[in-house]
């Protein structure tokens, strides 16, 4: 949620990848583990793009329909640093289609995505896919919580050279001693 560079630009999220959604409701049609009693998707990652994220799954209204923006239907609320503009709004961070520029401006740039109450991430993986600009993402963290107040870094990154191309996806690894369950 928050940068060490407060000049620094946040790409897009094209999905968060290789992670468990927990369920909060026993009314869904999800597996269900037998110990505690909530619901959950194992969400594998395969290849940058693919369609095993969880905003995918969310455009698919969990595999039941063909996939629309997950923000446009609001299945998911997507929070920016900046005002809505021509070149960036929400629903542009998790559309399947390229753009060629949508950044996130602010001091500092961050960006939140809310799943709402009924579900969270155990997160192992995420993808960024960087717009046509050549400012390259360098430095950022990657952070979790339940309630908005207490951020907990997950992984902080300096320098990282991982994007060098307009329109390159990255996929990151988190630490296992950093894979949590959280709402944002």
């Amino acid at each position: 949620n928050d940068s060490n560079d407060s000049n620094e630009v946040i790409d897009s999220i094209q999905s968060t990848t290789s992670l468990f959604l927990t369920v909060q409701s026993e009314n869904t049609d999800f597996r269900c583990k037998r110990r505690t009693a909530s619901c959950f998707k194992e969400l594998m990652f395969g290849q940058n793009g693919d369609e095993n994220g969880v905003c995918y799954f969310f455009g698919t209204n969990f595999d039941k329909e063909c996939w629309v923006n997950p923000v446009r239907m609001n299945r998911i609320e997507l929070k920016l640093s900046c005002p809505k503009t021509r070149y960036v709004a929400p629903e542009f961070l998790v559309s399947r289609t390229y753009r060629s520029a949508c950044k996130i401006t602010g001091r500092p740039a961050w960006l939140s995505i809310d799943l709402g109450t009924k579900y969270s991430l155990v997160i192992s993986h995420y993808t960024l896919r960087h717009d046509g600009s050549d400012q390259y993402l360098r430095n950022w963290k990657f952070q979790a919580t339940h309630d908005l107040i207490n951020w907990t870094d997950l992984v902080v990154y300096n320098n990282d050279m991982s994007i060098n191309l307009p329109g390159q996806f990255a996929t990151f690894k988190l630490p296992f001693n950093k894979v949590t369950n959280a709402q944002y």
